[in-house]
């Protein structure tokens, strides 16, 4: 709060945002999020239409969580962290004001307490919204008295949804592949990504950039022809082929012993607990969720194992 503008000010960020859209070509992480918004803001209000209160409030949690913070703030993190001031410094301040500010008055209904403060000062102003249905009346210095965000049904995009979610997907993917093998996000990795056509080439295209800082990638290469080669390590997701190579990353036969440990001792305990499950001295006596939890666990080592037999067989 020590550092915020003095009261009446707006930083530069408070605008009209559908003119805001219309003039500046938005890359595709702030047509994303705002499309996001937009599509969570209409779901929210069929949710309050028919009273299904705990169904709103969890869409605008689902939303601010999983993808405003998850995944907007990291995307925007080296976009605002350039001092520079540029075009898409400038935008992207702009977007994540103006979704806050509205995503206020959307959540206000289920926290009014702590969204009033915070309202109040993100806002540090005396003039109503310029694109609010209010706009003229008498100032509004309340968060009580502000107007329920407007859906823009022009600022929905299946389609940017549908590129960064392919984004996400594969982002996710490496950092699997990356849990697998015990590769840290410290040490930078190659990653091939080999596609079966052009369109997913075509909308991976602006998305490379994103995919490569939040999978800390050193190398992205994207083909359509691959050889094979040895030491590397592949998953396949959608119509997409991963690859990693592990030449200076991953000591394979040392992790192939590894590898081998787990799917041993898992096998162990399988053993063991298969025989417990058999015993029906253990079945008759213990409680039905008792059992029926030992029979949820001996299941997980099973996947755990065919699992591991997968990632062996890929390192080899």
């Amino acid at each position: 709060r020590s550092g915020a503008p003095r009261r009446g000010t707006s930083n530069g960020v408070n605008v009209d945002l559908c003119v805001f859209f219309k003039n500046e070509k938005l890359d595709i992480v702030n047509r994303w999020i705002l499309s996001r918004f937009y599509a969570t803001l209409k779901k929210t209000g069929r949710e309050l239409d028919s009273f299904k209160f705990n169904e709103a409030a969890n869409s605008l949690y689902s939303f601010f969580w999983h993808e405003f913070c998850d995944w907007y703030l990291e995307l925007a993190k080296p976009i605002l962290v350039n001092r520079e001031q540029s075009t898409e410094n400038r935008n992207t301040q702009i977007v994540m004001y103006n979704i806050m500010e509205r995503f206020l008055r959307a959540l206000h209904p289920f926290m009014p307490f702590i969204t009033e403060e915070i309202w109040q000062i993100l806002n540090l102003r005396t003039k109503e919204l310029k694109n609010s249905c209010l706009s003229g009346r008498q100032a509004r210095t309340s968060i009580m008295t502000a107007a329920w965000p407007h859906p823009q049904n022009e600022l929905i995009n299946r389609h940017d949804e549908e590129q960064m979610q392919l984004a996400f997907d594969i982002i996710n993917a490496v950092r699997n592949m990356r849990a697998e093998l015990e590769v840290g996000l410290s040490t930078r990795v190659e990653i091939k990504l080999i596609l079966a056509n052009k369109l997913t080439e075509s909308s991976l295209e602006p998305l490379i950039p994103y995919i490569k800082n939040l999978a800390k990638i050193d190398n992205l290469v994207v083909t359509k022809n691959h050889i094979p080669r040895k030491n590397e390590y592949g998953c396949v997701f959608k119509n997409i082929h991963i690859l990693m190579p592990l030449q200076g990353i991953v000591n394979v036969d040392e992790q192939l012993k590894k590898n081998q440990a787990r799917i041993d001792k898992l096998k162990s305990e399988i053993k063991t607990k298969s025989a417990m499950l058999a015993n029906k001295d253990f079945t008759g006596r213990a409680p039905k969720e008792i059992v029926d939890a030992e029979k949820t666990k001996l299941k997980d080592m099973h996947e755990q194992v065919i699992k591991l037999e997968v990632i062996k067989n890929g390192l080899r």
